[in-house]
């Protein structure tokens, strides 16, 4: 026999039910909050504008490589094709306008490859004869471009170029004499005049002797970065070559890494971080990984002396154990762009170089089952380094997109660097203070706010940080332990990071 009034229960049973309803409500809200934040956290790459004016009339292979360049206040795209060079206008992301377009000399090329100084876009092709290097002027733009130069003289084909001050460097230069096709594994060519460029000098690749014959280390240069006067070449089959060209009459061979034997891989292009000591490296191989070497220690050992053999720091990738291929990489800050042939654009962090990690990637080649790496295809190029953030890239199918990292701050990593500033999260997890390492290149005061996955704040403080290096201890053992949102605000930025306190 119930004890209670009827009404009494039942007005006590409906005022449980509300509270476990207000209980489960107020959970899904936090849950969802904390989703949220989370999600705002974890970079994300969003297409903004997208142009394939061919279709896919000409098949897999109507679009290769791309570049970028900024001038008269505005971004552009140059997009190459099989047999045109497109140039547009991406200033407003969301709609690329196509300013001109220029025939390239050879009308079924693959390969074309771009680079840009001042106000000049330098073209190369890798297929055809007649094939040559051409020159655009693109003071004009957004109304048009002006083609200034068209000849083979220096140049019938080249794989890839690469510009480093007055310096045109051609890989893989190939030249008609007589109806008779010279290669060159390198060919630098003086752009002191931009528009009527001269020739330098011809790489000979360093040799060896076996039994009284010649046997050179490298064929042909495939792909190269350059700065300072150093080349970093990537040589296909042969591995990966590093010259002093401070003398480009004599270049010395200062570095080196090649693979193992038998393992087949073709090392196809590098780049190198702004502060000079992290180079990653690709092999266009289906399943290889891509590498990092620490070239902060290289010197000038000179071809006499025993040039340093690189080794490798950290490999990673995207969906290596599936056969996947990477193409090319650049390095911006502590991210390393990549266009990854099927899988599109791939993003990975690596403020900590050993172990570098995927944060964010968009697939513009969606015509591809998963696990299905043949034939190559997909995303040929990538260019991330426009001032206001926007990505752009080739697809040799589907041409160009124009992309957006929603957060450029990876949540996992515990470095945050741009070109003013380079902070070390010393421990995370950590367990009483926060403890942070400032390196920046002049004063500045830095703004720090810590809160909770709910956006409550817990903390908020500046910091004057001199030039040089310094540190910021920040007391937390009066907090229980979980997960926090640490932001920080500087003259160039504002970063997001997730610490747990343990």
């Amino acid at each position: 026999m119930n004890p209670y009034p009827k009404a009494i229960f039942n007005s006590n049973l409906k005022l449980c039910v509300l509270a476990s309803l207000r209980e489960l409500i107020l959970f899904c809200s936090l849950v969802l909050i904390t989703i949220k934040v989370e999600a705002q956290l974890v970079p994300h790459l969003s297409l903004q504008g997208h142009w394939n004016g061919r279709g896919t009339q000409t098949g897999i292979y109507s679009y290769n490589s791309l570049w970028g360049w900024s001038g008269n206040g505005r971004e552009y795209a140059i997009l190459g094709s099989v047999d045109t060079i497109y140039f547009f206008d991406i200033t407003n992301p969301k709609q690329p306008k196509l300013c001109d377009a220029k025939a390239g000399r050879y009308n079924n090329a693959i390969n074309r490859e771009f680079k840009t100084y001042k106000n000049y876009c330098y073209a190369v092709a890798d297929q055809g004869s007649p094939s040559s290097m051409q020159i655009f002027d693109l003071k004009y733009l957004p109304d048009s471009v002006h083609k200034v130069y068209d000849t083979d003289t220096l140049c019938t084909q080249a794989h890839n170029l690469y510009i480093d001050d007055d310096r045109l460097y051609l890989a893989w230069n190939k030249k008609s004499i007589k109806n008779h096709l010279n290669e060159y594994p390198l060919t630098v060519v003086s752009l002191k005049n931009p528009e009527a460029p001269t020739f330098i000098s011809n790489l000979a690749s360093p040799y060896f002797m076996v039994n009284g014959q010649k046997r050179y280390f490298f064929e042909i240069v495939h792909d190269l970065f350059v700065r300072n006067d150093t080349a970093y070449c990537s040589c296909g089959n042969d591995g990966l070559y590093i010259f002093d060209y401070k003398d480009p009459l004599i270049p010395k061979w200062i570095g080196y890494y090649i693979a193992g034997n038998g393992d087949g891989e073709y090392n196809h292009s590098n780049w190198l971080s702004s502060d000079g000591n992290i180079l990653s490296n690709t092999c266009e191989n289906n399943g290889v990984p891509v590498k990092l070497f620490d070239v902060s220690q290289l010197k000038d050992t000179g071809i006499v002396n025993n040039p340093l053999e690189l080794q490798t720091l950290s490999t990673f990738g995207s969906n290596v154990s599936l056969g996947s291929t990477g193409h090319n990489s650049f390095i911006k800050g502590n991210l390393i762009y990549m266009s990854y042939y099927q899988d599109g654009v791939v993003v990975f962090d690596k403020s900590d170089p050993n172990n570098v990690k995927e944060v964010a990637s968009y697939d513009t080649y969606p015509q591809n089952g998963i696990g299905d790496y043949s034939p190559w295809a997909g995303c040929w190029n990538v260019y991330p380094f426009f001032a206001s953030g926007a990505i752009i890239a080739s697809d040799m199918t589907n041409g160009l997109f124009v992309l957006k990292m929603d957060s450029v701050s990876a949540i996992n990593s515990r470095d945050i660097y741009d070109n003013q500033l380079n902070i070390k999260i010393l421990e995370n997890p950590f367990h009483d203070h926060i403890e942070l390492n400032v390196n920046s290149i002049s004063s500045q005061e830095l703004s720090i706010n810590i809160y909770d996955l709910l956006g409550k704040s817990l903390f908020a403080n500046n910091y004057q940080c001199a030039e040089g290096k310094s540190t910021i201890s920040i007391p937390w053992y009066s907090y229980p332990s979980g997960a926090i949102l640490l932001s920080i605000t500087s003259a160039t930025g504002v970063y997001s990071r997730k610490l747990i306190k343990e």
